[in-house]
């Protein structure tokens, strides 16, 4: 059974520390989330998180990374994706079992079809989301990329916020 303990944190994220055993589970998260309680252990974050690809931002939480990737090119009318490429750090894989998805901003893009979390081994996964230009100019792909890693002992929620202009010639 998992018992989660939702804290805000910042305005990109929302955490959940959850337990994965029997009863009292609520109390030792809590002590977890907390400064030094007992079964204070946390993950070590990884040294170095995978090297940002050419042309995209990194949005960067305490237990993952996210990579936002543009298109090389875009055309109006044209089939177009941007990737998010999470990479869960430390002692973090991304949650299988977690509804991954991404919520588009009012104004914003839609895309041609929802976008599916494609696991590229227990610690990666990349969420394409495929857009068709209009007309030319700038396409603005806008919203939050609700997610989820964990470690043996706990879990992180999180939603950062998505926002880039993709050019459409």
């Amino acid at each position: 059974m998992r018992t989660a303990i939702l804290m805000t944190c910042g305005a990109f994220a929302t955490l959940a520390a959850c337990e994965r055993g029997g009863g009292g589970a609520t109390e030792r998260a809590t002590e977890r989330a907390t400064s030094g309680g007992p079964g204070a252990e946390r993950a070590a974050p990884a040294a170095t998180p995978p090297p940002v690809p050419a042309g995209a931002t990194r949005i960067t939480g305490e237990q993952y990374v996210v990579d936002v990737v543009p298109p090389a090119a875009c055309a109006a009318g044209a089939a177009c994706a941007v990737e998010l490429r999470l990479h869960a750090l430390g002692g973090f894989k991304v949650n299988k079992d977690y509804p991954h998805k991404f919520v588009v901003a009012d104004g914003a893009a839609a895309p041609t079809a929802p976008g599916k979390l494609a696991l590229d081994g227990a610690h990666a996964g990349t969420m394409t989301l495929a857009f068709s230009p209009a007309a030319a100019g700038p396409v603005r792909v806008a919203g939050v990329f609700k997610l989820s890693v964990c470690s043996d002992d706990n879990c992180v929620i999180a939603e950062p916020e998505i926002a880039l202009e993709v050019p459409a010639s």
